[in-house]
């Protein structure tokens, strides 16, 4: 079984490098429900990263900010949103939201990134859906 297939225009070395980290954690027996997924850095989001679709969003200088489990934790977190088709329906329901984020955060630590969701939950706060 081949890994999950994404493409990636990461340009920032640091962030290429834990994105691909990500990528190799995760157990194969996850494979088959990805679908082909896009990450790019750059971005000025409202949030450290975000979703839209099959697109992770990664906001680079917030990122860097953070120590590097952190930052594993956010983007496992995110791929986990992929991985579960969240951010396919446009307009989910806010409880459903608050289901997804566990959802994705429960994911993460499933493919073995504990210690990175712990820490950035003790850093960022619980799961909580922002305005």
């Amino acid at each position: 079984m081949d890994k999950c297939t994404f493409e990636m225009d990461v340009k920032d070395p640091m962030l290429y490098k834990l994105v691909n980290e990500v990528i190799k954690r995760i157990p194969e027996k996850y494979n088959d429900n990805f679908e082909l997924f896009y990450i790019y850095d750059g971005a000025d989001c409202k949030w450290n990263a975000m979703v839209l679709g099959n697109t992770i969003y990664l906001d680079t200088n917030r990122l860097k900010s953070y120590d590097t489990d952190v930052i594993l934790g956010i983007i496992s977190h995110e791929i986990a949103h992929v991985y579960h088709h969240h951010a396919d329906d446009p307009e989910p329901r806010q409880h459903e939201s608050l289901d997804d984020e566990c959802q994705a955060d429960k994911t993460a630590k499933e493919w073995g990134f504990v210690k990175e969701i712990e820490k950035l939950r003790k850093l960022l706060g619980e799961t909580t859906m922002l305005e």
